[in-house]
């Protein structure tokens, strides 16, 4: 499974912002305070849908913001694509899977494969 792009909306530090991924490999590099570990996380919420940082999804709204949304799309390892959607607004998750809604979060940990790691 390989991750091809993903579009954060009013996610932590960014308001409107899509990235695309190469299959062969990704570096990120920037100054502190930027977004690379927003965007780890972002990431990593597409696969178990709640924050790696945080205990209530409303703390991942950027400032100011009323909701956020995630967007991401990956090639499975049979070659087809897969799109998870998950939004947050007025203290409700809505999840969505190939544009389906799905109401069972817990789906998401055996259909998408993230590896967390850290140090210290």
């Amino acid at each position: 499974m390989k991750i091809n792009s993903i579009e954060l909306r009013n996610f932590r530090s960014y308001q409107k912002q899509k990235f695309s991924f190469d299959p062969l490999g990704n570096l990120l590099i920037g100054a502190n305070g930027c977004g690379k570990t927003n965007l780890l996380e972002a990431i990593a919420y597409t696969s178990i849908g709640k924050s790696i940082r945080y205990h209530k999804d409303d703390e991942l709204m950027a400032y100011g913001g009323d909701f956020f949304a995630v967007e991401a799309t990956y090639t499975l390892d049979n070659g087809n694509t897969m799109a998870v959607q998950l939004s947050y607004e007025s203290g409700r998750k809505s999840l969505k899977l190939d544009g389906v809604l799905n109401r069972q979060l817990s789906s998401l940990v055996s259909m998408v494969k993230v590896i967390l790691s850290g140090s210290g």
